[in-house]
């Protein structure tokens, strides 16, 4: 896992160098939490609504997570400039994935292999 972690985190830090927003997708049960935890200490991390939710039930049974900011996609979405993002599956196809400015790259895992995705 620690070869996984170092990809991930040298991918948003390649993003972060061409001015890119890095995205990430994952289920927002276990795969968000775990990408969250690579990306620790990075930069700040945007989640989405329904990956804050299940969060929350994470912290309420004493499972540390990174800090986070909760975004809710209805609203502006400038302010997510350059940053990093945690979104679910079902957001890749949705016309609000091009609203998000300098979006560079998808994300997705399965618990095998990662995958990366040129928008």
């Amino acid at each position: 896992m620690a070869e996984q972690e170092k990809n991930i985190r040298d991918w948003v830090d390649h993003n972060r160098a061409k001015g890119k927003t890095s995205v990430f997708i994952g289920d927002s049960l276990g795969k968000s939490q775990r990408i969250m935890k690579a990306l620790e200490g990075i930069g700040e991390l945007n989640v989405h609504y329904s990956i804050a939710k299940l969060n929350e039930a994470y912290e309420s049974v004493g499972v540390t997570l990174p800090e986070y900011k909760t975004i809710d996609l209805r609203d502006d979405k400038k302010h997510l400039d350059g940053k990093i993002i945690l979104l679910l599956p079902s957001l890749v196809d949705n016309p609000v994935m091009k609203k998000i400015p300098n979006i560079f790259s998808l994300f997705s895992s399965n618990q095998k292999s990662l995958k990366f995705y040129k928008t």
